[in-house]
């Protein structure tokens, strides 16, 4: 008879590869699934990689009219990094957001009431954030303007070595289940339907030792 330290071994391998396949097999929406991809193509690893890479997604951002900025959020806890810390290799997702809706619309997005992730007019939204490191910091984001069941995609910059957390809460419980991708991606997908005027407070752990900056992409279903 083996061992039940072997057999429970077994099971917990097994369990691993079978969560680490559906991970990588989550199906994201047609639009939500391009944004993405448009997303990990600035993932690049020298500066003049990323410049070309950026100067390809302008045309195609600037073209598509169903996103806009996630610009709202609004960090609680004091836990992003500053814009000047050179020490974070970032996608610079928000310069180029700003850079495609000036040519979209001839205007530079507003920080402000609507022309974010709550305007009603739109059903995806993406913004790229920074976290520190060091004794697990949080960032903590509340926000409202979401209807029906949601989808949260986080794009960490660096493929191997990100170490991050994150969890959605919506009347005081965690909701939505979390799956994790090969390159590191994560995905939270929701079962339960939200109302527009509730709030959602996103909570993002950088569990890692080095600063954190990752891409937010929601998909605001309405249904």
């Amino acid at each position: 008879m083996k061992h039940p330290q072997r057999i429970l071994a077994t099971f917990a391998f097994l369990f691993a590869l079978f969560f680490t396949a559906s991970a990588q097999n989550v199906s994201l929406d047609a639009e939500l699934g391009k944004l993405v991809d448009l997303v990990k193509r600035l993932r690049t690893p020298s500066e003049a990689q990323q410049k070309k890479a950026y100067d390809a997604a302008i045309r195609p951002l600037a073209d598509d009219t169903k996103w806009t900025p996630m610009n709202e959020l609004r960090d609680e806890n004091g836990a992003e990094c500053r814009p000047a810390d050179k020490t974070v290799r970032r996608f610079r997702l928000n310069t180029l957001l700003n850079n495609a809706e000036r040519r979209r619309n001839g205007l530079s997005a507003s920080t402000d009431n609507f022309l974010n992730g709550q305007d009603e007019a739109y059903n995806y939204s993406l913004y790229e954030k920074s976290i520190k490191a060091g004794d697990n910091h949080t960032a903590r984001y509340s926000f409202h303007g979401r209807q029906g069941r949601q989808t949260f995609v986080f794009v960490p910059f660096t493929t191997s070595g990100a170490s991050f957390s994150v969890r959605l809460l919506w009347k005081g419980k965690s909701i939505g289940t979390t799956t994790r991708q090969g390159d590191g991606t994560q995905v939270l997908t929701t079962k339960e339907r939200v109302g527009k005027d509730d709030t959602l407070t996103l909570e993002i752990s950088n569990n890692g030792s080095s600063p954190l900056s990752l891409v937010i992409l929601n998909h605001n279903t309405r249904k």
